[in-house]
């Protein structure tokens, strides 16, 4: 499994993570995004 870490937390990330998530061979390891965002998108934490 390979991890990914997404820069941006915003609606295409999550979009990307839903897919990511479909095709099982990634982890989603965490977010980068520039503001504190409500963790929404996935139970990936967020690092800003």
């Amino acid at each position: 499994m390979n991890d990914v870490i997404l820069i941006g937390g915003g609606g295409h990330a999550k979009v990307i993570i839903d897919a990511l998530q479909l095709m099982g061979d990634y982890n989603i390891y965490g977010i980068i995004e520039k503001t504190k965002k409500q963790q929404g998108a996935s139970k990936a934490p967020t690092m800003s």
